[in-house]
């Protein structure tokens, strides 16, 4: 048995925003194809090029908490601030995408910075997911779907990945005539990634207790 320590949610949740956008830049890097979560609106952005990506980013996420809030029937302000967070991300996505330009791309390197973008990306979910406090809106929809559903969090990230993917694709190849955006990096992170965070949530839940700081912060959750 572990002692549980005490773990910020604050702390949880900015690590979450520096962890993702240093992964997804990774697997970026990687060229073995985008995260699941950031094939859509990258496919959309590629079909209705007067949009850019962070716009159809932007649209996209909006469109998963107002699903998510039709499908619970709740609403909390810390869908609102979501989109805050989806600035201070996209920023440090700039950020790091810039420090590896000069990174080589060789196979092997672009092997490594899959796997390690892959695993840090789990990690950063979970912290998303750990913290309870707004997340992105696709970590928010993750998050609170396993809370509505009651199920384990592999089950709601792994279809929600993979519906992502099929809506992917669909938009590939019926409006654009070839596969765009998807990779085999795609598909194996759409696979695997539910069932890490799931392991990474309960090693956390073992070790880890996660309490807020600043419990003014409650009335946003």
């Amino acid at each position: 048995m572990y002692k549980k320590k005490i773990f910020p949610c604050e702390l949880g949740l900015i690590l979450a925003i520096i962890i993702n956008s240093f992964s997804v830049s990774l697997i970026s890097k990687s060229n073995f194809g985008i995260t699941t979560l950031s094939s859509v609106p990258l496919v959309l952005s590629h079909i209705f090029t007067s949009i850019s990506f962070g716009a159809w980013n932007f649209i996209v996420q909006s469109a998963t908490i107002l699903i998510l809030i039709s499908i619970t029937r709740q609403f909390k302000i810390g869908y609102l601030l979501s989109f805050i967070i989806a600035i201070a991300f996209s920023a440090m996505l700039d950020i790091s995408k810039f420090m590896m330009l000069s990174w080589p791309i060789s196979f092997s390197f672009r092997v490594i910075y899959f796997v390690l973008g892959l695993l840090l990306l789990t990690i950063g979910a979970s912290l998303f997911i750990k913290c309870k406090l707004p997340a992105l809106p696709f970590d928010t929809f993750v998050r609170d779907m396993t809370e509505y559903l009651n199920v384990p969090i592999k089950r709601v990230k792994t279809t929600f990945d993979l519906i992502c993917v099929a809506i992917t694709l669909i938009l590939s190849f019926s409006m654009l005539g070839y596969m765009d955006s998807v990779g085999i990096g795609t598909i194996i992170g759409a696979i695997v990634t539910g069932s890490i965070t799931n392991s990474i949530c309960n090693y956390l839940d073992k070790r880890y207790v996660f309490n807020l700081k600043f419990s003014f912060l409650k009335k946003l959750l």
